[in-house]
């Protein structure tokens, strides 16, 4: 985790797409300035199931999301890009999101079929820094 934390900014918006029951973004945040964190999950039971009270929550297609252009400082996704049907949309509207200089977090380590990795890593690669 001690990489994740050093790539998250200490000011700004954070959002965690694919936020649920399992997330660690508070504790990410926590004692990293004044960055305020959204989840946002397509599923409104996982919303529910969040372990963290008092959070910012919105219920949204990570291919979709709510907010202007230009507006947030980190994008995190984790174990979740193998979820989406359009990675190309997905990411697009990520980055239109994203203030200059933001981030866009990506882990996954989801086992996938041979295809699909390589479809996802086509995807990815030459959009944002890739190692994989």
């Amino acid at each position: 985790m001690a990489l994740l934390e050093d790539e998250l900014p200490t000011s700004g918006v954070v959002v965690e797409i694919g936020y649920g029951p399992v997330t660690d973004l508070p504790r990410l945040l926590s004692g990293l300035g004044t960055a305020q964190a959204v989840g946002i999950d397509i599923d409104q039971q996982a919303l529910r199931d969040a372990p963290t009270p008092g959070l910012n929550r919105v219920c949204a297609d990570g291919s979709r999301l709510p907010f202007r252009s230009r507006s947030l400082s980190a994008i995190l996704m984790r174990a979740v890009l193998h979820h989406i049907v359009d990675i190309d949309t997905c990411l697009a509207d990520c980055t239109a999101s994203l203030k200059a200089g933001g981030r866009l977090i990506i882990e996954d380590g989801v086992a996938l079929e041979p295809d699909d990795a390589a479809r996802m890593n086509d995807e990815l690669r030459g959009r944002c820094c890739f190692d994989g």
